[in-house]
Formats: C-alpha cells, structure tokens, sequence
C-alpha cells in the first residue's frame, strides 16, 4: 500500500463577516481579519506545489459563518477549485456544522428539514457538477415526524467512502440535524405571557386620569424588547447524531465490514462537526447544549466497528484525546476566531508503512506564517499521531521481533506546564523541571564516573537478579534513556542462561530517546534475542493505563534505575502508582542513591552548582533555557529532612529581567519573582527503607548491596522488589 495523507480543515467561516459569531460571544474582532486568513489560505494552495499523495481533504463543518448563500458560493467559486489544483487526486468528505445550517426554524414544519439544509445542499450538488468526487453526510429530508422522531434520509447519499487503494475508510456523520431549532412550544408561552402584560397596561392607561404619571410609553418599549429578545434565546443549539442515523449508518457499516473481509487491517476515520468528549486545554463554552446528546452511543458504534480516529472542528482548536479504541483529535479554524493560544490554520495527517506497522504523523498548517507558499509545506514539523493504546497494541504485534515505538500515551505534560506558564500561577510552588529523572545525580554533577558507578552498580546485581526471575519474563525499562541496562541485561543472560527470546518495553517521556534506543538495538549483533520491542511514549504516571500492553500471561521485571525515584516531586506517591500496576509474579528493581561518607551541606552544593562545570551542565540538560547567560543565573538550595531521605529543593534566582523561554513553550514567559524551584534531589536513608518501600505496598525480595557494611556502601543500590497484593 502506497504512502497517503489527509488535509484537514474545519471552521473556513466563509461569507459575511461580523463582529460577534452567531453561536458565543468571543469578542469582537478585527476588521477584515478573516477575509486576510483566507486570503493565504489560497495563496497557499494556488502556489504550493501539487500534492498528489492526498487521498482525502476533510472539511468537518462551519464551511460558512451564517449558512447563507454568499458563504457556500465563496466556497464552491474559489476554494474548491484551489483544492482541485492543491490535490488532484483527493476526494472531498463533508460535514455540515452549526454555522451551515438554517436557524430559526420550528422542526414541525411542513418542509423543515429541505429548508434548514437548503443551501448546503445546494452546494454539494454544485461540488458534484464540476466533476469533483465529493462525500457527505446523512441529510434528512422533509419534515419531522413528531409522534415517532422517525428521520427520512436521501437514498442516494453516501456517508461512508471507501478508499480500497489504501485500505482507508472515511465516515461523515452528521451532528448538526437539531442545531438552531426552535422551540416554538416555549416561544409560544413567552410570548403569551407578554401579551398579558401589555394588554394590561393598555387597560391600565386607558382607565386612568389624564393628571396621572403613567410611563406606558416606556414600559411597552421594554417589553417589545424583551419579546425580541425571548424569541431568539427560544432558539436552541441542540447537538445530536440522532438515533436514525446512527441506525442507518450501522447497517452501511456492517455492509461494509462483510464486503471487505479484512476489516480490522484497514484505517478507520470519522468525521463529524462537534466534539465527542471533554478533553486538555479544551475551551468552555456555557451554553446548554456544549456535547453530544448522544455522544456514548456514537463512541460505542464507532468502537464497534474498530475506527481509530476521529476528526472533529467546532471547538477551534486542536487537541488528540483517546477513548477506549480511538483517538479523537480536534481541528483548528480557518476563518474564525481561533480558541486562546491556538493559531488558524489546519493539520495533514500522514499514513505509511514501515515493515510489519504503519507509522501515523501529523503537522500543523499555520496560515498566519505562510510566507513564501511555494516553500511552506516542506517547512512543516510532523510529530507522531498519539493513537491510542489497544489500538498501538495491535498494530505493532504483527510479525516476531518487531521493533517499534507507541505513540504517545497519557497527557500532554508540557502543555499542562505551558498553560500555567500562560496564566503565570505562582510557579515557585512548581516543579519546572522537563521530566523525571532529568535532574539525576547533579550531586556528582562534575564526577564524571557518576554514570559508570551507576552502571557498575546495576551489572553487580545481575549475577542474584536473574535467580529471583521466572525462566520466560519481560522486561519494562522505566525512564529507559539509552541501551546500556538491556545491553547488560542481554549479555548476561548469553553468557550465563540458557533463557528464549525476551519481549521488551522500553517507556521514556522523549521520543528522540526512544528512537535512538530502538534504531541501537536493531543494530545489535544480538537483536535476535528479542521476540518484540515496543517502545512507550509516555510519563511515569500511566503504567496502570499501559500494563496490558504487555505479553499478559508473562511475568514482567520493572527496571527504575538511574536514581530516577529520588528526583520525583512526590516519590512515595509515585511508586504506590507503580506498585499498584504489579502482579503477584512482577518484579521492579530499583536503583536510589545511599547515604555515604561525603559531607554535603547547603551552601557546598551551591557552590558545587555554581562553579562553571556545575552549571553549565546545569543548565545545557532539557529542564528549561532561561533566556539569561550563566553568569546571569544563581542557583540555591535547600535542604528539608523527610522520613526516609535528605531531600535537597534546587533553586534558580535570575538577575535583570526575568523569563523563561523553552523551544517547546513557543514563547517567552515572565517571571514576576526573583527565585523558582527547579528540581528535587534525594539521598535515601538506607535503614529507613524497608518501612518507605512498605509504605508503598512493596516488599523487599532481595537486595545485597543495600546490606553492605557502613563506610563501604556504595552510593548506588538495587532492590529487588514485590507487590504486597495477594491474588
């Protein structure tokens, strides 16, 4: 199967322009400003050289800002032909938004449905004369059968595209049937009540003195308003698929399904106008009807027929959100008024092979960037498409030894980091270090054997670790980094044990890492000792929502090495999130670093970090870049005492104007305080353990190093440990 892309678009706005949306109340907004979007919008696609792997552009609603004809002519007269030329081989799939829709209209007229979707209809028809294969979803027709609900589609629409040469299958759904309704039933009792209340004034005017103040005048101005304004908010902006049509699409569906036979090999997309599900960062709007009325039994038809990714607008801004088998990831807008910290613009996904998976990307249009449109698109950064768990399961458990990477799993940590730096919250409350572990060992921070010490201490451990291990395991490397403890791992087992193949799961918050990792050990002379390596884009935090990515009936060895647990904000809490993901057969060794015979206080670590070896490695890691020169930058520490460890809080005070700046954040920040945590240093009581390590619901199955005697102890220990929990 060839390579192919799909172009996503969503919210144009095209047609009149105002000053507020129909549907919120954003603001007012620049004069013109849509009309200039748009305008590079076509410059891109008339310049931009032709692409013809895209099989697909998907425009999910609000094509036009009031539904009127000057929007859908705009769209049929000059961006459709734009496409056409962009991408000659693409079919257009279309979904009417809120925007594309008559308001206004009670659902018991006698042609409801043929007058709301007039001229959007009237638009597909003109798209399908020029020649161009076009796509939509289920239209109803006529009028509302209000005794049954009963919704009567065209007969020769077609939702659901098969695209056979890429195994790809496009399905519009339509949730815009109720949007704009009136409730006529409401509106009537309103309006009846005012009636009443100017009736009675008239009387009360007329049966009054000429001498008498009465402000009839005044009053029925008011209520003339109030009855204006009554009849607009009777108007509802309903969200609903609708049980019909989800009806009628099972059965194209399930057609679908028998006629392909190999179903499950093909991609799925829904595309539909309204979002599916809350999800990070999303921006509220407060209005009755914000999701899906029936938003779960769409997500269930959708699971049922295995889809993988939904495409969605409205909400004008993009986000990825998994749920259950799928990934839904949202649009940004064109020309409307884009969601705070979000960019108009639009996204191209890209599918294709490699080896046994598929490999899904997607990259980001920015259309108020577009400087030289000829040279644009080869400027676009794609990051890998963060489809979800079971779904990254199945893909990359096709064939033996098959090495790859998972997209990625849980939050998105950074725009989390990126939303408070926004809304600058006290942040030297905050940990602003970039992941976990990152701040390793910055005790020894100009000891350059710190890592081989680290790695001495784990080889030592493998000559009683693999006795504690079952003959078949797995091994899960959290916060993996680089190659070298499966390296050892692997070379131990060749030269002592005659054990199979092992299945491995290295899990790292940086992607880079993990290809780097992954590309190594292909590499490797003894790569055939794997029968599968998957790669785990995530925190620590979501080993609970991955663990059944793993072989299932095969114990596990977690290995949390590296010193990582003592630069954890919350270390308890994190490993009782851990201990919660093991098995009475798993196994997790960790590596900390003891207390030895060094005298550390204060003020000597801070000179330590101070010096210029010390913070210049200091700060050439990935925790942040501060925008200020070394000599600009002051670092402090703090040391508190807890239960089970010396705990040192890293500081940074910066002089001069103070900001942050990161290549992720996308901005500068302001700092408005003179010092901020950067990072959590521990050094672990080694007799305090036992009962820190219980604390968490793990037990000690063995650990040897930890036992040596006094002066001799090295700075790093493994232990081997269990969950408590009983089956």
């Amino acid at each position: 199967m060839t390579p192919y892309r799909i172009l996503h678009l969503s919210d144009l706005h095209l047609g009149k322009s105002e000053t507020r949306f129909i549907d919120d109340g954003r603001g007012v907004v620049p004069p013109n400003y849509r009309e200039d979007i748009v305008a590079n919008l076509y410059g891109l696609l008339r310049q931009a050289p032709i692409q013809p792997d895209i099989a697909a552009v998907i425009i999910s609603g609000d094509i036009t800002n009031r539904g009127d004809v000057s929007g859908f002519d705009e769209f049929v007269g000059k961006l459709v032909p734009h496409l056409r030329r962009f991408a000659p081989n693409a079919r257009l799939c279309l979904v009417p938004g809120n925007h594309d829709v008559a308001w206004g209209l009670a659902p018991r007229g006698e042609r409801f449905f043929d007058e709301k979707f007039a001229n959007y209809r009237n638009m597909l028809s003109q798209v399908a004369a020029l020649g161009i294969p076009v796509s939509s979803s289920l239209i109803p027709t006529g009028s509302l059968d209000v005794s049954t609900g009963k919704l009567d589609f065209g007969a020769d629409e077609r939702p659901l595209h098969l695209f056979a040469e890429h195994r790809l299958a496009v399905l519009c759904v339509n949730s815009s049937i109720r949007c704009g309704e009136l409730d006529q039933t409401r509106l009537d009792g309103s309006l009846k009540l005012i009636e009443g209340a100017m009736n009675a004034m008239a009387q009360i005017a007329e049966e009054a003195p000429r001498t008498a103040q009465v402000p009839c005048t005044d009053v029925k101005t008011r209520l003339d308003a109030l009855k204006e304004e009554i009849s607009r908010q009777a108007i509802n902006d309903v969200v609903q698929v609708t049980q019909h049509q989800r009806k009628r699409l099972q059965e194209l569906l399930s057609d679908a399904k028998e006629a392909t036979l190999d179903w499950r090999e093909w991609t799925k997309v829904a595309v539909l106008h309204h979002h599916l599900v809350t999800f990070n960062k999303q921006n509220i709007d407060h209005k009755a009807y914000e999701l899906l009325l029936d938003a779960s039994d769409v997500l269930g038809l959708l699971e049922a027929f295995d889809f993988d990714l939904v495409l969605t607008g409205h909400k004008h801004q993009s986000y990825e959100q998994p749920y259950g088998g799928l990934t839904i990831c949202g649009g940004l807008t064109v020309g409307g008024h884009p969601s705070t910290g979000f960019p108009h613009g639009g996204r191209l996904f890209s599918f294709q092979r490699s080896g046994n998976q598929w490999v899904r990307e997607v990259a980001t249009i920015t259309l108020k960037d577009v400087l030289d449109p000829t040279t644009y698109l080869s400027t676009l950064t794609a990051v890998p498409l963060h489809f979800n768990a079971t779904r990254a399961r199945q893909d990359a458990s096709v064939g033996p030894r098959n090495f790859s990477i998972m997209p990625r799993l849980e939050y998105d940590w950074f725009a989390e980091f990126r939303e408070r730096l926004r809304k600058h919250e006290a942040l030297d409350q905050e940990m602003l270090f970039a992941a976990p572990g990152l701040g390793r060992n910055w005790f020894d921070v100009a000891d350059a054997s710190q890592n081989a010490e680290q790695l001495l201490s784990f080889k030592d451990c493998l000559s009683w670790l693999t006795s504690h291990l079952e003959s078949d395991f797995s091994v899960v490397d959290l916060g993996a980094g680089t190659c070298r403890n499966i390296a050892s791992l692997v070379s131990h087992l060749q030269e002592t044990d005659a054990r199979g193949v092992l299945n491995y799961y290295p899990v790292d918050i940086s992607y880079d890492l993990l290809s780097e990792l992954i590309q190594e050990l292909e590499r490797q002379p003894w790569s055939g000792r794997f029968n599968e390596v998957l790669g785990v884009h995530s925190d620590l935090g979501g080993l609970n929502g991955f663990r059944d990515l793993f072989q299932p009936d095969i114990p596990i060895l977690y290995l949390f090495l590296g010193a990582t647990l003592g630069n954890l904000e919350s270390d308890e809490a994190r490993l009782q999130t851990l201990s919660e993901a093991l098995r009475p057969r798993d196994r997790m060794l960790l590596q900390l670093q003891l207390e030895d015979d060094k005298i550390r206080t204060e003020s000597s670590l801070a000179k330590l970090f101070n010096s210029d070896a010390g913070a210049k490695r200091f700060f050439s890691g990935p925790f942040m870049v501060s925008g200020k020169t070394i000599e600009e930058c002051t670092i402090h520490v703090k040391e508190t005492q807890e239960p089970h460890a010396v705990r040192y809080n890293i500081f940074c005070e910066l002089s001069g104007r103070k900001s942050l700046a990161h290549p992720r954040l996308g901005m500068p920040i302001k700092l408005n305080y003179d010092k901020f945590r950067t990072c959590v240093l521990r050094i672990y009581r080694d007799k305090e353990l036992e009962k820190f390590l219980g604390r968490a619901n793990l037990e000690i199955v063995d650990a040897p190093q930890l036992w040596t005697n006094g002066k001799n102890c090295r700075r790093y220990a493994c232990i081997l440990c269990k969950t408590k929990q009983t089956q």
